[in-house]
């Protein structure tokens, strides 16, 4: 079930397109998930992306929300290769906005 802009009988810009196994929440482009995107999977993990979905494949980095301190990488061809990083919390004084995009990181593949 699809929620969100269309263009031209395909789904283009952002929405909601809930699956069998999650939910995915972002952008989209020729009825595909393409740029930025969060897919929520019915078992609890999610999946945040830092680089984009390209043509509905992950592609660059993604941030497993549940797993606070790892790190996905995907290549063109969704081939995955992890990585550990630190990530810092905000101090209890800082507005943090849950919305906002995080920062662009480099993307560097870790063998």
């Amino acid at each position: 079930v699809y929620d969100g802009k269309w263009k031209m009988e395909c789904k283009d810009g952002k929405g909601i397109m809930k699956y069998h196994n999650g939910e995915y929440q972002g952008e989209f482009s020729k009825n595909k998930m393409h740029g930025k995107g969060t897919y929520s999977y019915a078992s609890g993990d999610i999946l945040k992306s830092i680089g984009e979905w390209k043509e509905g494949k992950k592609f660059g980095f993604f941030e497993d929300v549940v797993r606070v301190s790892k790190q996905v990488y995907y290549d063109i061809d969704e081939v995955r290769s992890d990585s550990k990083v630190k990530r810092e919390t905000p101090s209890d004084d800082e507005d943090t906005d849950i919305n906002a995009s995080p920062p662009r990181r480099s993307k560097r593949r870790n063998v």
